[in-house]
C-alpha cells in the first residue's frame, strides 16, 4: 500500500453473489456470516450481510467479471485440499519402496481373500445344518411318525423340494430301473401337481425337466432317466400323465385334460345346450 495508507483485506470465500447497484458505479458484495474466532476488525459491527465498493471509470465491468471468475474458482479450496494431500504422502523412492507397495497390495488382498473363504464356511455348515435337519423330518415322514395325514406329507415334501434341500429319490438307492423310475414318477408329481395346475394343467418336458432339476439341487436328472419316469406316470394312476401331441411335442398334463375326457365333456355340455334350445323353440 503505497504512503502506509491504511487498507481492508476481504477474503474472496465470504463473497456469496456479486450485485451492480442500479443507480451508481458501484458493486455489492452479498457477504456470508464470519467464521467463528476470527479477530474482530478496526471498525464497528455492522447489521448488514454486504458490502459497497466504488470502481473507477471504465474498469468496473473488467473488474466485476474478473472477480466473478475469481470466487467461482474458489482457489483457495484447492489450496486446501493440496496442502492436506501433501501431509499425508509419504515420499518413497527407489526399489525398496516398490518393493513395499507391493507387499502391502499383496497382505490387503490375502485378508480380502482370507475374509471371503470365512464368509463361504459359514454359509456351507449352516447349509448342511439345514439339510440334515430336513433329512430328520423326511426319514420321521417315511416312518409316518406323529400326526401327520397324508396331505400334510405330499404338501411338506413339495415345499422341501421346490427348495431344493430334500432327499431327491437316486438311483444308487435301488436294486433295479423299475423301481427307481416308479419312485422317480411319484416325485416327479408330487413337485409337479400344484405348478402344473397353476399354469393350466399342462407344462412342457422342457419346463418339466428345468424346475424338477432345480428342485433337487445338485442331484441332478439326465434327460433320459426323466423321460422314462414321465413314460410311467399313466401306468402308476398319478394325477399327472405324459401326452405327445401330432407335432412331437411332449408334455405333462392333468388326467382331466385327457383327449377323451375332454371330447366327452364338450359332447355333454353341446347336449345340454341343444335340449335347451330345443326346449326354447317348442
Amino acid at each position: 500500500i503505497q504512503n502506509g495508507l491504511p487498507c481492508l483485506i476481504l477474503p474472496l470465500n465470504y463473497i456469496i453473489f456479486i450485485e451492480e447497484h442500479p443507480k451508481s458505479k458501484k458493486l455489492i458484495l452479498h457477504l456470508s456470516e464470519a467464521n467463528k474466532g476470527n479477530i474482530k476488525g478496526p471498525s464497528n459491527r455492522s447489521s448488514y450481510n454486504h458490502v459497497k465498493i466504488s470502481i473507477g471509470d471504465g474498469q468496473k465491468d473488467n473488474f466485476r467479471i474478473m472477480l466473478n471468475q475469481a470466487v467461482q474458482r474458489k482457489a483457495w479450496i484447492e489450496e486446501k485440499v493440496a496442502s492436506f494431500s501433501n501431509k499425508n504422502i509419504k515420499l518413497r523412492t527407489g526399489i525398496v519402496g516398490i518393493e513395499r507397495g507391493i507387499q502391502e497390495k499383496q497382505k490387503a488382498t490375502d485378508q480380502s481373500i482370507t475374509e471371503a473363504f470365512q464368509d463361504l464356511d459359514k454359509l456351507m455348515t449352516m447349509a448342511k445344518d439345514m439339510v440334515n435337519i430336513t433329512k430328520n423330518i423326511s426319514a420321521k415322514i417315511r416312518e409316518k411318525q406323529g400326526d401327520i395325514t397324508e396331505d400334510e406329507t405330499v404338501r411338506f415334501k413339495s415345499y422341501l423340494l421346490s427348495l431344493g434341500i430334500d432327499d431327491p429319490v437316486t438311483r444308487d438307492g435301488f436294486n433295479s430301473d423299475s423301481h427307481y423310475y416308479n419312485s422317480l414318477a411319484r416325485q416327479i408329481c408330487d413337485i409337479l401337481e400344484e405348478p402344473i395346475k397353476e399354469v393350466g394343467g399342462i407344462m412342457s418336458l422342457a419346463d418339466v425337466y428345468c424346475r424338477v432339476n432345480r428342485a433337487r439341487g445338485l442331484e441332478l436328472l439326465s434327460p433320459e432317466d426323466l423321460l422314462n419316469a414321465c413314460q410311467v406316470l399313466d401306468k402308476l394312476d398319478l394325477t399327472i400323465r405324459l401326452h405327445q401331441f401330432d407335432s412331437g411335442v411332449l408334455v405333462l398334463q392333468q388326467k382331466s385334460h385327457d383327449n377323451e375326457i375332454i371330447i366327452a365333456t364338450t359332447a355333454k355340455f353341446v347336449s345340454l345346450l341343444n335340449n335347451y334350445f330345443k326346449r326354447l323353440v317348442t
